[in-house]
């Protein structure tokens, strides 16, 4: 009797296991947002189409307000993010490694060939180190991206002009936090390259730093490549809103605009980027060049938000004006 009660005195049926929801797990890599964005449309003419499969972000394409196009697409294990790949105008892809829930190193090649590398290091669950290498194609890459005189290369170059000379270099990125929300971004690192006088002097003022010697600097050494050290030190401060941020937990949660649980309204950037030449010129020796270069001071973006019912934002709009509208999958 007790062995029939086993399966017959149950009155309301089992759920079957098959039935259950997924579960979906949390950390570094899962992007499980409370809404699923579709598109990302902004008033210069850019647009962004994001396709989804259930609830996994399987692809974004990108057009540009120059024309440039971009398809992101992306691969699993289960539900935490492994690779990223792009193509199109710039290609490249990215490997995310993790050990448990914790992401501890991505990396990036473009062309068959690594072109960077970070380790990930963390605080309880808060990513709060970077340690970055970028060879030269990486960047060339960031170069182009950036577009003509991009932090932290003040030159002109990328889509318009020639290609610099450069080197590999680490850069180290420390985070700190305000409860779910990364406060500041202190960036640090070296970049060594070669450029021509001309290249020089569209941000140093070589006329005033060497007097006399300027003008004889460009005539013995016009159209040669000089070595250049870039010392860089460069922190960002962020202010958030109080409403969800439906881009946290995207792309392996490493922008701090997406490690951030809220929406950020305020971007400020200052820091010195100190510039160190030596010139070795015939008859007259070596000659060295120190200075220091303000990197974005006082520079600072705002962003202001229109939220839906539910708080997730449907537009926003930032101090030059440009505007973008989010559109979400049906609830």
């Amino acid at each position: 009797m007790a062995a029939l009660c086993l399966t017959a005195c149950h009155k309301d049926p089992q759920p079957n296991p098959d039935d259950q929801p997924e579960q979906i797990p949390t950390g570094d890599g899962v992007y499980n947002p409370g809404r699923h964005i579709t598109s990302i449309a902004s008033n210069n003419g850019a647009t962004e189409t994001w396709l989804w499969e259930n609830k996994k972000l399987m692809s974004i394409t990108e057009t540009d307000e120059d024309g440039y196009s971009s398809v992101s697409s992306f691969g699993y294990d289960g539900w935490r993010l492994t690779r990223a790949t792009l193509t199109g105008d710039i290609a490249g892809t990215a490997t995310y490694t993790y050990s448990g829930d914790k992401m501890t190193n991505f990396s990036v090649s473009s062309g068959g060939m690594q072109v960077a590398t970070a380790d990930v290091v963390h605080t309880g669950d808060k990513v709060t180190h970077l340690d970055l290498n970028l060879n030269e194609e990486m960047l060339q890459m960031l170069i182009s991206m950036m577009g003509d005189g991009g932090f932290p290369f003040p030159f002109k170059s990328g889509k318009s002009g020639s290609k610099l000379s450069l080197s590999s270099t680490d850069f180290d990125a420390d985070l700190i936090w305000e409860g779910d929300n990364v406060s500041r971004m202190v960036l640090s690192g070296q970049v060594v390259m070669g450029v021509t006088v001309d290249e020089l002097r569209q941000f140093l003022p070589l006329d005033s730093i060497m007097g006399s010697m300027a003008s004889l600097l460009n005539y013995i050494t016009a159209g040669q490549e000089l070595p250049l050290t870039l010392n860089i030190n460069d922190t960002t401060d962020f202010d958030y809103d109080s409403h969800t941020n439906p881009l946290q937990g995207f792309l392996g949660k490493l922008d701090p605009s997406i490690l951030s649980a809220n929406n950020v309204t305020s971007v400020e950037n200052y820091g010195i980027m100190s510039a160190v030449l030596t010139i070795t010129i015939p008859y007259l020796g070596s000659h060295d060049i120190n200075y220091d270069i303000p990197l974005g001071e006082g520079m600072t973006q705002t962003f202001t938000y229109t939220y839906d019912a539910a708080g997730y934002p449907t537009a926003v709009v930032d101090n030059d004006g440009v505007m973008k509208t989010y559109t979400y999958q049906e609830q």
